[in-house]
């Protein structure tokens, strides 16, 4: 059922799989709490939080209890209950659970190997949104130098990501610009689509420009924007975003031809999809830029539309 995304017969299944397993292995076996695992990640993938909760739970009491239960198999229900609690908005219970997960596997032989590292991606994204910036790093460090040294360059690219907002956040704009790069190197190694790398060139472009370093910005941006038009196409809501940065990057530039043209093709964008107070806000804020670089008719041209 699980193949052919029938979650409902699934779980009805797996129901009748925790009954029997219950009558003959007993209401504590390792039996159960593997199906009580099996459910409560499906219940999160379907959005029944509460449920996958209360399975999770009961999943990790028997665990503990069970005298040959793998300090693996109770680092993964542990880290199981945080998905649960994050995607339920329960970051701090979510830390929580992240943070016991992450003791079990320490005291694994291999320290947990890349499950130490995805948790402690984990730890670092819900510290960083619980306002804890330099915890957060200290974490994230930490999974860098797991993941690289095993050359697991998709959890780099995790860790960079949100190491990337963490300096964005702190306006540490070479910072974050520098782990930009180093997600777009990760997804090119990674052979990602340009869905994926589009992403990378206009968070590098706006941190690079917010770095002042505008002639850099603006060729991400470009490149950002071939990327678009090759994964979306020319009127999609993405490619009007990038034709947006591209001219706030062209004002500060003071390449008041080139920033029009994209501010125009990012009108022709909204209109096609009625987002009209997008385009007014974004006016305003390039009007914001001209002036503050001294472009004061390109200003007024951007203020009056």
């Amino acid at each position: 059922y699980m193949s052919m995304g029938d979650f409902n017969n699934s779980l009805e299944s797996l129901d009748t799989a925790l009954k029997i397993r219950k009558w003959n292995d007993g209401d504590n076996s390792e039996s159960v709490a593997n199906t009580l695992y099996s459910m409560a990640r499906l219940m999160d993938k379907t959005g029944l939080y509460s449920e996958a909760r209360d399975h999770l739970v009961e999943c990790i009491r028997i665990r503990r209890m069970l005298p040959n239960s793998s300090e693996q198999d109770i680092a993964n229900s542990l880290f199981g209950m945080g998905v649960v609690l994050l995607h339920a908005g329960a970051n701090d219970a979510g830390l929580m659970y992240f943070t016991d997960a992450l003791v079990s596997l320490k005291s694994l032989p291999d320290e947990g190997g890349m499950a130490t590292a995805d948790t402690l991606n984990m730890m670092g994204l819900l510290s960083f949104e619980a306002g804890d910036d330099d915890g957060a790093l200290i974490l994230l460090e930490e999974s860098l130098a797991i993941s690289e040294s095993r050359k697991e360059w998709s959890r780099v690219a995790t860790a960079c990501n949100i190491k990337g907002q963490v300096h964005f956040k702190r306006k540490e704009y070479e910072e974050t610009a520098s782990c930009y790069q180093q997600c777009l190197s990760c997804h090119r190694t990674l052979k990602k689509d340009d869905v994926v790398l589009v992403n990378d060139y206009v968070n590098i472009g706006i941190a690079q420009s917010l770095a002042c370093k505008v002639k850099v910005a603006s060729y991400r941006l470009e490149e950002a924007l071939q990327l678009s038009y090759n994964a979306y196409g020319e009127c999609h809501k993405k490619t009007g975003l990038v034709h947006r940065e591209a001219a706030l990057v062209a004002f500060i530039n003071r390449d008041v031809a080139k920033g029009q043209s994209h501010l125009d093709k990012f009108s022709e964008i909204c209109r096609h999809h009625d987002n009209e107070l997008i385009f007014a806000h974004a006016l305003v804020k390039c009007g914001n830029v001209n002036f503050d670089v001294g472009s004061k008719t390109a200003a007024k041209k951007c203020w009056s539309v």
